[in-house]
């Protein structure tokens, strides 16, 4: 009886064991479709400026891209920054930091061709967002994506520049005035001024400035 229950109790554990031994050699892969980009952020900015003599050059690492801050909408699959970069930042060449949900694969679709995947994402490689780009996220079985259209707002000119244009060029009315004032005024521009023949007032629509008409004054 004892040889019986002896027996059975060693079956019993090499029955355990060998479960054991199972279960520790097994691993069990489990996949997700649940997949966003989380985090956005720009590194340090190389910068186009003039030298004293008015030569171009290019100054490295000279913005601090994470001093502006990126917004992502996951509804409507957005990323961008409110706060524009400096006028003539390199944007042709920028470095991001990427993160996605579950560690999930990043992809960069073509700057031409939307549908086109260019090449995987790395936080060491450079990315051209002259012009707004798209980025794929994709599931960790790449059975599904989520695609984010990504806008790097650059300021176009320098606070302290402000460029006129000339809009009317060769206009005698203007041209014969003397001691000139403007008003603008709802949509028009008024602008008076002192001729020959005492004061006049022209107008123009205010989104024109190349057409102006005048218009009668009365003073009493």
């Amino acid at each position: 009886m004892k040889r019986k229950f002896f027996a059975f109790i060693a079956l019993i554990t090499a029955t355990l064991s060998l479960s054991s031994c199972l279960s520790s050699d097994e691993t069990t892969v489990e996949y997700t479709h649940d997949t966003a980009i989380t985090a956005f952020s720009l590194g340090s900015l190389d910068r186009y400026t003039k030298t004293k003599a008015g030569k171009d050059t290019l100054l490295k690492a000279n913005v601090k891209g994470s001093d502006y801050k990126f917004y992502i909408d996951q509804a409507q699959r957005l990323i961008y920054n409110v706060d524009s970069l400096p006028c003539g930042v390199r944007d042709t060449a920028i470095l991001a930091t990427i993160s996605s949900k579950n560690s999930s694969p990043i992809l960069l679709m073509d700057i031409n061709k939307t549908d086109s995947v260019a090449a995987y994402y790395s936080s060491s490689d450079s990315i051209n967002f002259s012009k707004p780009r798209f980025i794929r996220v994709y599931s960790s079985d790449y059975s599904a994506y989520a695609q984010y259209k990504v806008t790097v707002n650059v300021h176009k000119e320098l606070p302290y520049e402000f460029k006129w244009h000339e809009l009317a060029q060769n206009n005698s009315q203007l041209a014969a005035f003397s001691d000139l004032k403007a008003v603008a005024c709802g949509d028009y521009i008024y602008v008076f001024g002192k001729t020959a023949d005492g004061t006049k007032v022209l107008k123009s629509a205010i989104n024109n400035g190349s057409a102006w008409s005048s218009i009668g004054m009365s003073v009493s």
